[in-house]
């Protein structure tokens, strides 16, 4: 070390967000209205039955039993409910987040690929869901 002595440095402060979370929110890009369906959700390591708490065309929220990893890749069956019948839609999806809730997990995953035709009649039925609900 030399004997020439430093200026003395101002400390500056670290601008601090106005608000502070343990955990990170996802901001949603559409409101995701409270439907439930039957869903299966086969992940790598298991494959289960459950119900979607919420819906839109982008992603739902689930509860399951054993936890997932964000960015984990997941397929989802979707039933959706037609007069007198049941209708069939596949789709890749991905887990956004993942939060355990009394001893079982909620889940936001985002969709990423639907099977051929598969995103408009999901569409479809989402709206008629929407005017339905609105009458």
């Amino acid at each position: 070390m030399s004997g020439r002595t430093q200026p003395a440095r101002h400390a500056t402060r670290a601008r601090t967000p106005k608000r502070v979370v343990d955990k990170p929110r996802v901001e949603r890009s559409a409101p995701r209205p409270p439907i439930e369906i039957t869903l299966e959700i086969e992940t790598p390591t298991f494959t289960t039955t459950t119900r979607s708490l919420d819906l839109n065309f982008k992603g739902l929220r689930m509860q399951v039993g054993e936890q997932l990893v964000p960015g984990e890749p997941i397929n989802i069956l979707v039933y959706t409910p037609r007069p007198q019948d049941l209708d069939l839609l596949r789709v890749q999806g991905q887990v956004v987040w993942c939060r355990e809730d009394a001893g079982v997990y909620q889940v936001g995953a985002k969709f990423v690929r639907f099977a051929p035709g598969d995103e408009r009649r999901l569409h479809v039925w989402l709206l008629d869901q929407i005017k339905t609900a609105r009458n």
